[in-house]
C-alpha cells in the first residue's frame, strides 16, 4: 500500500511539475513574441547622419590601415597608394588653389568638430590648423592594432600625390589640440 500511495504522490508532483514547467514556458514565450519591436525605418537628423558617416569613414581607414599592415605596408605606403587612387578625381587644371578649397572642404566635412583657421595666406602659400580627427583612436589606441600616428601618417601621406598632381607641395603637423597643414605652390 505504501508504494501505491507513494507512486501517485510522485505521479501527482510529477504532472503537476510538468504543468508549471510547460505554463511558464508558454508564458516567456508568449511574453518574448509580443515585447518584439517590428522591423522599422529609422529616420535619423542631419546631425546623426553626419556623425554616423564620419565615425563609419574613421573605422574604415583605421580597418584599412590594419589589413594593409597586415600585408606588409606601413600606414603612409598604404594613404600614398591611396591617395595615388584619388588624385585623378581632382580637377588638375585647378592647381594650387583647387588643392588648397578641396582640402579645406573635406576637413569641413570630416570633422565633427569644424573648427577651422586660416593662419595665414599669399598667393603661393596657405597655412590653416583645424582641430585634430579621429579623436576616438587618439584616446583609445591602438584600435584594430593601428596608433594615431599611424593614422596621421596616412592621412599625411594620402594627400601628397594629390598635391603633387596639382602642383604643390604640403607638409602635416600636429600639437595637443590642431592639426596644422601648410600647402605651397611648387
Amino acid at each position: 500500500m505504501t508504494k501505491l500511495f507513494l507512486g501517485s504522490i510522485i505521479s501527482t508532483n510529477y504532472f503537476t511539475m510538468k504543468k508549471i514547467l510547460f505554463s511558464g514556458l508558454a508564458l516567456l514565450i508568449a511574453v518574448g513574441i509580443t515585447a518584439q519591436e517590428p522591423f522599422k525605418v529609422h529616420k535619423p537628423f542631419i546631425e546623426q547622419k553626419l556623425g554616423n558617416m564620419i565615425g563609419q569613414w574613421d573605422y574604415m581607414a583605421i580597418v584599412s590601415i590594419s589589413f594593409a599592415k597586415a600585408e606588409g605596408k606601413t600606414a603612409r605606403e598604404f594613404g600614398h597608394f591611396v591617395g595615388g587612387q584619388f588624385k585623378t578625381s581632382w580637377k588638375k587644371e585647378k592647381g594650387f588653389n583647387g588643392f588648397v578649397n578641396g582640402l579645406l572642404w573635406n576637413l569641413s566635412c570630416f570633422s565633427m568638430e569644424p573648427e577651422m583657421q586660416i593662419i595665414s595666406q599669399s598667393a603661393d602659400k596657405v597655412e590653416l590648423k583645424c582641430r585634430k580627427m579621429a579623436g576616438y583612436l587618439e584616446k583609445n589606441q591602438p584600435v584594430f592594432n593601428v596608433t594615431y600616428q599611424e593614422y596621421l601618417d596616412f592621412m599625411d601621406a594620402l594627400m601628397a600625390p594629390i598635391a603633387e598632381y596639382l602642383g604643390c607641395t604640403h607638409e602635416m603637423r600636429t600639437d595637443e589640440q590642431w592639426l596644422y597643414i601648410t600647402c605651397s605652390k611648387k
